[in-house]
């Protein structure tokens, strides 16, 4: 229960100050990468975020990657898959403008366990693809290269890859997997 009132206290608190710049029109277009940028976790260097031809936002590569070159190590809190839905859903009161921007971004890494980040990073811009050119280690949780990747390459992960609960597939996954 400690977990939860420290991640909802930190999740209001941003979202003021969110809904206050938001509201203050300081920004112009949700497409405008100045908008949301600033409010990203820079957690893997030598990338940046553009739009995908795959989806929405993509993260790119900013110079020449090696193979087996590591981007970053993910980091984060271990939550019951459970628990963390209970915590997103307790959220819905945010106003729109500010959910699209925090949320509580997770990678699988155990069956129904999710290493959880609840300030957005780089890494949540990192889209699924079947021949991807990117890997997550699990043993080490660092995100690593498969392939050389020249610079402007968009960096993709195979979804599949990640220990995804059977619930997740049916309800979100079967659609985009």
């Amino acid at each position: 229960m400690e977990t939860f009132g420290l991640i909802v206290l930190g999740i209001l608190v941003l979202s003021v100050a969110l809904s206050i710049i938001v509201t203050n029109k300081t920004f112009k277009s949700i497409k405008s990468q100045t908008m949301w940028q600033p409010y990203i976790v820079d957690n893997i260097p030598d990338t940046y975020i553009a739009p995908s031809e795959i989806h929405g936002m993509g993260l790119f590569a900013g110079r020449d990657f090696a193979k087996g070159e590591v981007l970053t190590k993910l980091d984060g809190m271990m939550l019951k898959e459970e628990e963390f839905y209970r915590i997103r859903d307790s959220l819905e009161f945010l106003p729109d403008n500010v959910k699209n921007y925090i949320f509580m971004e997770w990678t699988a890494v155990e069956q129904e366990r999710l290493l959880v980040r609840p300030f957005r990073t780089k890494y949540s811009f990192i889209n699924h693809s079947r021949t991807p050119n990117l890997k997550i280690n699990f043993d080490t949780l660092e995100v690593v290269t498969l392939t050389d990747i020249k610079k402007d390459t968009e960096l993709t992960l195979d979804y599949r890859e990640e220990k995804l609960s059977d619930d997740y597939i049916r309800q979100h996954g079967c659609s985009y997997l």
